[in-house]
């Protein structure tokens, strides 16, 4: 069985990739950098679109989450003696994975690589781009994608944080194989998660990536046999949202959770360091 991976490059992508990095290790043959933002758009417009939607509060808690996974997976690479990786690239490159970087996964010379390697089933984690039919054809048994929501509910972006704002007590985490829309291929499995009171939006979200860590791991497992479970999901029913908008931040405040704090920070660098396994 071969496998291949496109991912961005954070945190919350290791989180969800490393136990399937390090478990099929020697079946993963690509990994993939995805490191485009949004097609025909420089960062800058992007982060200024978000900053305009989100607000300053919404758009800090993005940015700096993001910054700080970055800025740790950073110092532990050049730290000696720190062997823990922050990020899904770090953590590839050491255990020997053909790490390649793109700015558009659908780009020719990404297809190019992509069909040379030939895999079997492909995993997208946290991609900011439409992966288009040309790539999605490409794996034998598809491309599967780990949504943050109970789909077909809370199909699009950030659906955790519109969760909390609509003073939901539970999120959810689906795995599904891609199509040409967004979220609306095949479900493979589900998991239902708190939302705790006074719960943070980083510390629900790290709750997900750990669900979606397992499912990713168990689902590389059933290929192995074919056993792939899959089943459709209704185009016409469910609910989509898209990236959280000021309102979204101030209703999370209103049901009396916060987007993150430094709590939540300093686990991150001590989970890492010490091995040990965030809540």
């Amino acid at each position: 069985m071969k496998f291949a991976i496109v991912t961005s490059n954070n945190y919350f992508s290791y989180l969800i990739l490393s136990r399937l990095l390090i478990e099929y290790r020697n079946e993963i043959a690509l990994v993939i950098e995805s490191r485009g933002v949004s097609k025909g758009k420089s960062t800058a417009e992007v982060l200024w679109n978000v900053l305009r939607r989100s607000g300053i509060a919404g758009f800090a808690y993005k940015a700096g989450t993001a910054l700080y996974g970055r800025a740790l997976d950073i110092v532990a690479r050049r730290l000696p003696g720190v062997e823990r990786a922050f990020s899904p690239v770090s953590l590839a490159d050491r255990l020997g994975c053909e790490v390649l970087a793109f700015s558009d996964p659908n780009s020719d010379p990404c297809l190019e690589r992509v069909r040379e390697v030939a895999p079997d089933l492909m995993f997208s984690v946290n991609v900011y781009q439409r992966l288009k039919q040309p790539l999605l054809a490409i794996p034998r048994l598809g491309i599967v994608n780990c949504h943050f929501g109970l789909l077909p509910h809370y199909r699009g972006m950030s659906p955790y944080m519109w969760a909390m704002a609509r003073g939901e007590q539970e999120f959810g985490v689906t795995a599904h194989f891609m199509d040409t829309e967004f979220d609306t291929g095949d479900i493979i499995a589900q998991a239902c998660l708190p939302i705790k009171p006074r719960d943070s939006a980083y510390a629900v979200y790290v709750r997900g990536c750990f669900a979606a860590r397992t499912m990713l791991a168990s689902i590389a497992g059933a290929a192995h046999c074919n056993g792939i479970p899959r089943r459709s999901q209704s185009r016409s029913e469910g609910s989509y949202f898209s990236l959280p908008d000021a309102h979204c931040v101030e209703a999370i405040r209103r049901h009396r959770h916060v987007l993150v704090r430094p709590s939540d920070l300093a686990r991150t660098m001590y989970a890492r360091l010490h091995n040990v396994r965030l809540p």
